[in-house]
């Protein structure tokens, strides 16, 4: 089931998720009690939308812009070694780096597809970080997954889990209840990232319809109150001197 509030040209969009769906491993890990994520929006959003959205359970975001460059090179110059700098101040950076020189540099040996659109091809893989399952058919993202995919992540071919989807939905048209067999894929990949096998969503109360309500108030809130400003405040302070 999904959620969507608009509020002037902001929108926030969100999946109610079942009660048991909201505790799994990802959600643990970031310290959220909402399955809510604010997208960034350089130059829409404020530090205090992203707080609200934290506070309220959700996982805020600050979309850095051309506004933060003082801030950050500040930070950069006084606060660590060289070395220490970019995997300190910017991990995901650092990791997309990687994963572009990891490719030019196979590339340049022959290694690696080098067809038109491989560099777009490339950029799938700066969303890896986000995720547990990576999914696709591409013959680049299947020989670069190994080197760019964590242990605790999980490459899957295209066809494959498009299969196997396709045989769980004609299982469902015969009997709604199926569940993903034990020596499936989809079986084998709910056992590694949530540590239990797939179980039947049931349908959310207006208990916790109620709940999650109350919890997108503060939200929705700050994003009035910032539609309504005629001024966004200073994202970030300027450095002394």
């Amino acid at each position: 089931m999904a959620l969507r509030v608009s509020c002037g040209r902001y929108r926030l969009s969100a999946s109610l998720l079942p009660l048991h769906a909201m505790h799994h491993d990802l959600l643990a890990r970031l310290g959220l009690s909402l399955p809510i994520i604010q997208g960034p929006m350089t130059g829409s959003d404020t530090p205090q939308l992203a707080a609200a959205v934290s506070a309220a359970g959700g996982l805020g975001f600050l979309g850095c812009g051309k506004a933060t460059q003082d801030r950050v090179l500040f930070r950069w110059q006084i606060e660590l070694p060289p070395k220490q700098r970019l995997p300190a101040f910017a991990p995901y950076t650092t990791y997309c780096l990687y994963v572009y020189y990891f490719y030019y540099v196979a590339a340049s040996h022959g290694l690696l597809p080098t067809k038109p659109n491989s560099v777009i091809d490339l950029e799938y893989f700066y969303h890896t970080p986000f995720a547990q399952i990576f999914c696709s058919s591409d013959r680049l993202h299947r020989k670069m997954a190994p080197f760019v995919l964590g242990q605790d992540q999980s490459f899957v071919e295209g066809d494959k889990l498009k299969a196997e989807l396709d045989a769980l939905a004609e299982a469902k048209d015969t009997d709604p209840a199926a569940l993903p067999k034990v020596d499936s894929l989809i079986h084998q990949l709910w056992m590694k990232h949530w540590q239990r096998p797939p179980s039947r969503n049931r349908p959310v109360s207006d208990e916790e319809r109620e709940r999650i309500g109350e919890g997108l108030k503060p939200i929705l809130e700050a994003i009035q109150k910032q539609f309504k400003s005629e001024s966004s405040p200073e994202r970030f302070p300027k450095p002394p001197g």
